[in-house]
């Protein structure tokens, strides 16, 4: 195609001169930004123009649109003398065909079409205006996508965004048989056009697999560094140590000219909380999706014990566990058998402990470990003298002390809070003065003064912060080691770890909420409750919380009467099945908003579900967490739940604490025979549903003969 734009610019200057309307040339010059770095909007130019309304200048533009359509499609004009150029007009309409036969292309690909620069891109926006091409903003492009006059602007942009959100929430690589029919579920009417044009709209990375050519949304700064770790992890499509994800990771930073602010530490942070990712130890990584069993170390021992039926010295136990794990250090291994899981044996072999009964002859007996600077004050305290030899103090410690007497001096030289000295060649030992001091800033003292500065300093900062600022706090303004703060913020017990728009956070837990019942239920527990009752619908149930979602906020006593029901129903499964039912979670979308509506507050959203939480109830009430759990019981007991549950539920109801937030728990099982509502009506759960059955309904027997057979269920 020949220089278009310089055709163009030639006409467009023609027309102007004779037209000689000074008010038209200036709307379009400034509308469409052809002589000024600024593009104005009808109103600037009303003011601009005498005041006139933004609708005159609306029409002066339309005008002076329909008179250059009108010429450069090789018409005459009305009243002026003028003639468009017919090699313009050619190229005019091969540009026009251009687009209406690729229905949907980027401004980029009409640049490169018609021969023109990056400079020519506002000619070539009044060049599409004229034509009567609509256009719309690119989600990932710097450059707006044109929309042939052919197709529907609001159907295509809908599409657009819609497979723009999906393919950004996919993260990774999908074909393009699997997306449109994720398009088109729970749709009635879509157009595969409309979505295929919207998919070759964007930015996309593409890969191979089995011939099969996969899609996904490019990378950019949008994604959090545990998106972009998921993305490698299936690229590679086998686990990686995280030393080689981190390569990786580093070079799509540089290559895509990324955030800086996305590290190594957000990374290693993000996909430990990535529900698509997973640990599977020795520093691999993987996709929960690939099934990868974590295998920890003492867990392969065990099963290389298990597999040879025998004892095993070291070297066979090394051997073993570096078939399954390759690179780990043997020094490693060895110290796990140093766990209460295994024995050491006569002949430097070792066993299972609970194959001690066999090898009762040959198990060497081992001291009970005692805290070395226990017992040395001890003996100081025994012997009532400043100065002791070693010989004194072997002889005190002996009994307790878990290595040969060669080792003693060695452990009584280390520590810091002894003078040595050698009086006639023996050695002596005596406490400094300060000794109770130096024992303070041991690593165990230590430990807890981080955890008591680490909790000051939250309660300070509203109770939750970034886990990487608190630590940099620590560090900086205490002088502790980095990592020592992270392994004493690790086992804190009154503290909590929780993702927040992918940033690590860390807050106290809090102690008003203390006094609930707490069940012991890990993140990733609960997170595994939430995938298992898709599979196993009857056994679990959500309900968003107790009172109603109306603006008053009061006890829904109709949806009360229905969980009560339900306690009952997941209690008919028989004996030997658990039921458990969550309160506090929106189990559909328009729940969850509305509670974020109503409560203000940010709901985290897990598997389709919004964890909201009861706090936000308790407030409500006026109440703290512990007098809601009482609130809830003492409804309970006034349930028409036959009294074997209710004296059940008194003992399985508790709290799960997760993301901070606090989710109540109900455990239903079958006792002593089905469980009657009202003392009369037999409900079951089919699905998630809830079914009420009749005298003669022939199921009726069923629930009887599973409620009291053990294990009916597994016979069934």
């Amino acid at each position: 195609m020949s220089n278009f734009i310089d055709l163009f610019k030639s006409f467009l200057n023609g027309y102007f001169e004779v037209r000689n309307d000074l008010r038209e040339k200036d709307v379009i010059e400034k509308r469409f930004g052809l002589k000024s770095s600024k593009i104005y909007t009808l109103d600037e130019l009303g003011i601009l123009h005498n005041g006139i309304s933004r609708e005159r200048v609306r029409q002066i533009e339309a005008k002076a649109i329909k008179n250059l359509s009108t010429l450069i499609n090789g018409n005459e004009l009305k009243k002026c003398n003028y003639i468009c150029d017919s090699l313009l007009t050619t190229e005019y309409i091969k540009l026009s065909k251009f687009i209406v036969d690729q229905e949907v292309i980027l401004m980029d690909e009409l640049i490169t079409f018609s021969n023109s620069g990056i400079n020519d891109i506002r000619h070539l926006n009044l060049v599409t205006k004229i034509m009567g091409i609509n256009s719309t903003l690119s989600p990932n492009h710097d450059c707006n996508i044109l929309i042939s006059s052919n197709l529907d602007k609001g159907v295509f942009k809908k599409e657009l965004k819609k497979v723009f959100e999906f393919l950004r929430q996919h993260i990774v690589y999908i074909s393009k048989d699997e997306l449109l029919i994720e398009m088109k579920k729970k749709r009635r009417n879509f157009d595969h056009n409309y979505i295929l044009l919207a998919l070759n709209s964007l930015k996309l990375e593409k890969m191979i697999v089995h011939d099969d050519e996969l899609l996904a949304i490019s990378i950019d700064d949008s994604f959090s560094a545990g998106d972009i770790g998921y993305r490698i992890l299936f690229k590679n499509r086998h686990p990686m140590e995280i030393s080689d994800i981190y390569m990786e990771f580093n070079k799509i930073i540089q290559s895509k000219n990324l955030s800086t602010s996305k590290s190594i530490r957000n990374l290693t942070n993000q996909m430990a909380t990535h529900n698509k990712i997973v640990n599977i130890g020795a520093k691999q990584w993987a996709l929960k999706d690939w099934n990868h069993d974590k295998k920890f170390i003492k867990d392969i021992i065990k099963e290389a014990f298990h597999n040879s039926g025998k004892h095993l010295s070291k070297e066979e136990i090394i051997s073993f566990v570096n078939k399954t794990i390759p690179h780990i250090k043997s020094q490693t291994i060895i110290s796990y058998l140093s766990y209460d899981d295994f024995l050491k044996i006569d002949g430097d072999f070792y066993i299972l402990k609970e194959w001690k009964s066999k090898y009762t002859d040959k198990i060497i007996k081992t001291r009970r470990r005692r805290n070395f600077d226990e017992l040395l004050l001890a003996t100081f305290t025994y012997y009532d003298k400043e100065n002791l030899t070693t010989d004194e103090i072997w002889n005190y410690i002996k009994v307790n002390f878990d290595s040969p007497k060669y080792y003693l001096k060695s452990y009584l030289e280390k520590r810091k809070y002894l003078y040595h000295e050698i009086k006639e060649d023996i050695d002596c030992w005596t406490r400094k003065s300060n000794y109770k001091e130096i024992l303070k800033s041991k690593r165990g003292n230590k430990i807890k003064s981080i955890n008591e500065l680490a909790t000051q300093y939250l309660y300070e900062n509203n109770g939750s912060m970034a886990l990487y600022d608190l630590v940099h706090f620590l560090v900086k303004e205490h002088g502790y080691n980095e990592k020592t703060c992270y392994q004493a913020l690790s086992n804190n017990q009154t503290v909590e770890k929780f993702s927040n728009n992918n940033i690590m956070m860390i807050s106290v837990l809090d102690k008003k909420n203390l006094n609930v019942s707490l069940i012991k239920v890990s993140e990733l527990e609960f997170e595994e409750f939430l995938m298992k009752s898709q599979a196993e619908e009857s056994c679990y149930d959500f309900k968003q919380g107790f009172l109603n979602l109306s603006e008053k906020r009061e006890f829904d006593k109709k949806s009360f009467e229905k969980i009560m029901k339900n306690i009952c129903a997941m209690a008919n499964h028989g004996t030997g099945i658990t039921g458990r039912l969550f309160i506090g979670i929106c189990d559909s979308e328009n729940d969850t908003l509305r509670v974020e509506k109503l409560d203000n507050i940010e709901i985290v959203r897990k598997n389709g579900n919004g964890i909201a939480g009861l706090q936000r109830e308790a407030v409500i009430l006026g109440i703290d967490l512990e007098k809601y759990q009482n609130y809830v019981l003492n409804k309970i007991n006034d349930s028409m739940i036959p009294q074997k549950l209710k004296t059940h539920i008194k003992s399985n109801l508790g709290f799960i604490h997760y993301k901070n937030r606090y989710i109540m728990m109900i455990e239903v099982k079958c006792i002593d025979g089905p469980s009657l509502y009202n003392d009369t009506e037999l409900y079951i759960r089919k699905g998630p549903n809830l079914e009420y059955i009749e005298n003669n309904n022939p199921e009726l027997q069923h629930v009887y003969r599973r409620c009291f057979q053990p294990n009916y269920s597994n016979q069934m």
